[in-house]
């Protein structure tokens, strides 16, 4: 119990500092729920105590409390006494200010801007996925293939849609902020400042007989200028927490482009290799002289390709000895003179392409890495 601490009503904090009783720029004094201790803390630290006031969503309460304040303000206006004293004091400034305090905050303003956090975290989520189901090609590279497009391929590309629509989304809000950043920064905040200053007798001076001025005026403009004050702050923070968002979703933006470029190139390159493969296996006619099993040179007598779609051509080859036999396609090797090289003894040294193929599968696999 001495641990827990009884704060204010939210709405009974709002109406005390909307009239004046309350300074926002005095600590607020709270006790424990038996009364045997007080605490001094902060306006700020007092709205984060409440359950549905985050540091997420601190810059859209703020906000709503300011609109609080422009409101009382434009009602104090309707005032004849104030309305004198905030024209002399803006007179005293040299200024042409309208005393208006509109602000250019759209009303989807706040709904677009949670909508984009929701969808930033889905976001992260989704590429960060993408990622790691792309890492499972290196184990099945040839899998997977639909429509000349793999599924690693297509989860790729709708993380990389999903970028683009986050950075334009990221953008707007962007332009809509500094909009804003543009007002607070004109804003003529001196005046407010000088009225803060400005206590209740000064206002009977201007007019007699008009005796519906709060008591503590003064403090409601001082209170409007630190709510004022704490909003630009924030409207800053979300600026620039904008920029670092903009630059995390186009890392991984190029995150994943880089990773699609790297599986088309290597689709690109085993498909090629399959087609050569394909090549080289239809290579093969009638009357030609092959190696059978890089060892004998036979010749092909017969090629029956009346076979299932799924299996091999049969290929009869017939030795030297006249023996006659079938045998498999991956048996055969083209003799090609660049195939065959001879040693200082005159022997033949086979130097297949297979050396090559093992080269160009390695380079294939270093893409991945």
């Amino acid at each position: 119990m001495d641990n827990e601490w009884s704060y204010i009503d939210f709405e009974k904090l709002m109406e005390s500092i909307l009239i004046g009783n309350t300074s926002v720029q005095e600590p607020i004094t709270i006790n424990n729920l038996n009364n045997s201790q007080t605490n001094n803390i902060s306006f700020l630290t007092h709205l984060l105590k409440y359950d549905n006031i985050t540091k997420d969503n601190l810059l859209e309460n703020i906000f709503k409390i300011y609109e609080h304040f422009t409101s009382k303000i434009e009602g104090l206006k309707k005032n004849k006494a104030v309305f004198e004293m905030m024209k002399r004091v803006n007179n005293e400034w040299y200024l042409n200010d309208s005393l208006s305090l509109s602000t250019p905050f759209n009303k989807t303003f706040f709904n677009s801007l949670n909508k984009i956090k929701s969808e930033y975290g889905d976001l992260c989520v989704n590429c960060q996925e993408a990622m790691l189901e792309s890492e499972k090609r290196k184990k099945h590279p040839l899998e997977g293939l639909l429509h000349g497009e793999d599924m690693y391929q297509r989860e790729l590309k709708g993380s990389n849609i999903l970028c683009n629509r986050m950075l334009e989304k990221l953008k707007n809000n962007m332009v809509e902020t500094e909009k804003l950043l543009v007002f607070f920064k004109g804003f003529n905040i001196p005046l407010y400042i000088d009225l803060s200053i400005k206590h209740r007798p000064l206002y009977y001076q201007l007019t007699q007989g008009d005796n519906n001025i709060p008591i503590n005026i003064h403090r409601i403009f001082s209170n409007f200028v630190h709510i004022h004050n704490l909003l630009f702050k924030q409207l800053i923070q979300h600026h620039q927490s904008l920029k670092d968002i903009i630059s995390d979703v186009e890392g991984k933006k190029n995150d994943v482009n880089g990773r699609l470029a790297n599986i088309q190139i290597i689709a690109t390159m085993t498909n090629e290799d399959k087609e050569d493969e394909e090549e080289d296996e239809m290579a093969f006619n009638v009357g030609d002289q092959v190696l059978y099993k890089d060892d004998d040179i036979v010749k092909i007598i017969d090629i029956n390709e009346n076979v299932p779609e799924d299996e091999e051509p049969i290929i009869y080859i017939q030795f030297e000895d006249g023996k006659v036999r079938d045998v498999l396609l991956k048996d055969l090797t083209e003799i090609e003179e660049e195939d065959f090289l001879e040693d200082e003894d005159g022997e033949i040294d086979n130097v297949t392409s297979e050396n090559a193929r093992n080269i160009s599968q390695k380079l294939i696999h270093s893409f991945f890495n």
